[in-house]
């Protein structure tokens, strides 16, 4: 199917074909294909995941949370997970994941793609410091398992690689006990000194 896509912030409209495969045996057979670009929340200032020349795989229907180790504090989900969901899931059982982005629909592989920052980067650091292992389908090579150890190469291409090593199919997350579901807040008065 063919439609008009935006830039998150409607400066850059393309027409570009999206497909929304709802089982991973079509998505394969579409990835096969070549020419994709996977597409999350669609929450790009830069339109990175659209283009006229090639299709737009959507990957919002594979939002599964595959497997939830609370004892070690790790969480395996596909891709199209948002953001705001999984915190929601990880919060109820005492755990927070620590880089969290402005907006919270934007996916779990969008986030990768583009190794976000999130609010409280000076302390944090990236999304990439928190990936366990992700999988990604590469039409010619099948599914890759990768690591900081284990293929490496193609783990690091494919944080803040916009999609382009392939379609990720799960990514274990790294979470960090939740101190609490209070807030502190407190008031900070400035004079400001005319010059």
């Amino acid at each position: 199917m063919e439609k008009n896509v935006f830039s998150f912030d409607g400066t850059t409209t393309i027409k570009s074909a999206i497909h929304r495969p709802e089982k991973y045996d079509t998505l394969f057979n579409i990835l096969a294909k070549g020419n994709f670009i996977p597409r999350g929340a669609g929450l790009s200032y830069c339109l990175a995941s659209a283009d006229e020349k090639c299709a737009s795989i959507d990957s919002k229907i594979f939002d599964r949370v595959l497997s939830f180790d609370k004892i070690k504090g790790l969480i395996t989900v596909e891709a199209g997970m948002n953001m705001g969901e999984l915190l929601q899931i990880v919060m109820a059982a005492n755990f927070t994941f620590p880089v969290l982005p402005g907006y919270p629909k934007i996916t779990v592989g969008g986030c990768i793609a583009f190794n976000i920052h999130g609010k409280s980067q000076y302390n944090i650091g990236l999304f990439s410091k928190y990936i366990n292992r992700l999988k990604l389908f590469h039409p010619a090579n099948g599914e890759i398992e990768c690591s900081q150890i284990n293929n490496a190469d193609i783990f690091h291409l494919t944080i803040g690689g916009f999609g382009l090593t392939g379609f990720i199919t799960e990514v274990e997350l790294i979470l960090l006990p939740l101190g609490g579901k209070d807030i502190l807040r407190s008031k900070v008065m400035v004079k400001i000194l005319a010059a």
